[in-house]
């Protein structure tokens, strides 16, 4: 594996940056409420640096979520190849969710996400 570049955790950075600064604001004054303006002028970028991230600020919370499945069917699919489909799924479950409690920010941030999802429809929507 190639050692990212200084280039690519800049941009690691400015994205979790972007991710972190609107968790917090949509946890401090709603998702409703909060624009992408505020989240970008929080985070000290611009709107269209905002939009070089992320498509929408929706996409700010699932974005996580969507690496996070990522990783999840690739370790599912590094499971023996004769492993009966059920105990495979079983263990990549059970690897995942020991690799997340064993980090408290990220364990802390999950509960953080579930509870906007759970405030809010249209998120629970494209959750579902």
């Amino acid at each position: 594996m190639t050692k990212p570049t200084l280039r690519d955790r800049r941009k690691e950075e400015t994205r979790r940056l972007l991710e972190e600064t609107a968790l917090h604001l949509f946890t401090e004054h709603g998702f409703r409420a909060t624009s992408i303006d505020r989240i970008a002028n929080e985070a000290g970028v611009s709107r269209t640096t905002f939009f070089r991230y992320f498509p929408s600020k929706e996409a700010v919370l699932f974005s996580r979520q969507d690496r996070d499945a990522d990783v999840f069917w690739e370790s599912l699919r590094r499971r023996p190849p004769e492993e009966n489909a059920l105990r495979a799924f079983e263990e990549t479950i059970v690897e995942f969710a020991r690799a997340s409690e064993a980090d408290p920010v990220q364990k802390e941030r999950a509960l953080e996400l579930w509870a906007l999802y759970a405030a809010n429809p249209e998120l629970r929507a494209r959750l579902a």
